[in-house]
């Protein structure tokens, strides 16, 4: 049996993983919202209560000693095991949960919303109350892990990321935007960055690292053109004739205007795709993230397919809501 011990041993163990997998205190105590030296105690005492030493703090970044390491091993799984308990507790304590926060893209929740606002009031989705959190799949990969959130509905899988639950419900396809009138049919994504420049995402969205990827494994130099977050601003650029684009059925359907004059074509192969999916922590909610991505399917093939069909008729297929398998 463990002798009495004067520390939070569980508060000290999520301190130590943190700095652990961090490699540095500063980054450990943002990341825990706490200051340094209140990671830097909590450390000795941990060390102090085990006896061991765990950390090396002469090296930059921090390392291990062998203790350390096999302490790593046991202290994520024992403390996603705590996890799993206090979920398991809420479940069978029965009531409502109290409190929902969903990140997602603010091109989805402009759909998503008002139907997961609807279930919430009229009580068919167990939640008391829900917070909706608009931002970019960048922020969702920070959020979720750091508990800031209790499910995203993001681009990024977090496939890095142990502990998750992870619900697919769209794969679409990029499509090429270009100014209407000025391109013959056929042309190569070569060709095109030679007549006019690129409108691209800014890197600090998803896509645009997507697309930029893309570019690059295809060996293309393209011309530098104007950057943007909002796929708004870009399809204005580009129906002034100021260029051309790479972007997604989901923008397209959140962002394009009819007046836009712009044309809608595949991608020159090899394409490029990408899924969003509802991901929540493993064995935290029950069922609930089930039930909000299949409710989340249903709004979407309402409302987001036929509007895909209606602004890009001949290229509907290229985006797909995805069906949970049984």
């Amino acid at each position: 049996m463990r002798e009495h011990s004067t520390i939070d041993f569980m508060r000290a163990l999520e301190v130590f993983v943190a700095a652990a997998d961090s490699g540095s205190m500063t980054k450990a105590a943002e990341q825990l919202k706490v200051t340094q030296s209140a990671i830097s105690q909590q450390l000795k005492q941990l060390e102090a209560d085990m006896q061991v030493k765990l950390i090396d703090r002469d090296r930059r970044p921090l390392r291990l000693t062998p203790a350390g390491h096999a302490l790593r091993l046991h202290a994520a799984e024992l403390l996603l095991h705590v996890d799993q308990i206090q979920a398991e507790i809420r479940q069978i304590a029965a009531g409502p949960l109290s409190h929902l926060r969903i990140a997602m893209f603010g091109t989805l929740a402009r759909t998503i919303a008002p139907g997961l606002l609807e279930a919430v009031v009229q009580k068919t989705i167990p939640v008391k109350h829900v917070s909706l959190l608009r931002g970019m799949a960048v922020q969702h990969a920070r959020d979720l892990p750091r508990r800031e959130v209790d499910m995203v509905i993001t681009s990024n899988a977090l496939m890095d990321v142990d502990g998750l639950e992870r619900y697919p419900l769209i794969h679409e396809r990029f499509v090429l935007m270009v100014p209407k009138g000025q391109l013959p049919r056929s042309i190569s994504l070569g060709e095109l960055a030679g007549r006019l420049p690129m409108v691209r995402y800014s890197s600090r969205t998803e896509v645009g690292r997507l697309i930029e990827h893309h570019l690059r494994r295809l060996r293309l130099e393209i011309r530098q053109g104007h950057f943007f977050d909002a796929p708004e601003d870009l399809y204005a650029m580009i129906a002034m004739g100021q260029g051309w684009a790479v972007t997604t059925p989901t923008h397209i359907a959140h962002a394009l205007s009819p007046t836009f004059a712009v044309e809608l074509r595949s991608l020159p192969r090899p394409g490029l795709g990408r899924e969003i999916v509802l991901i929540a922590r493993k064995n935290e909610l029950g069922d609930l993230p089930a039930k909000i991505a299949a409710l989340c399917r249903r709004i979407l093939r309402k409302h987001y397919l036929p509007r895909v069909r209606e602004l890009m008729p001949m290229l509907a297929d290229h985006l797909v809501i995805i069906d949970e398998p049984t």
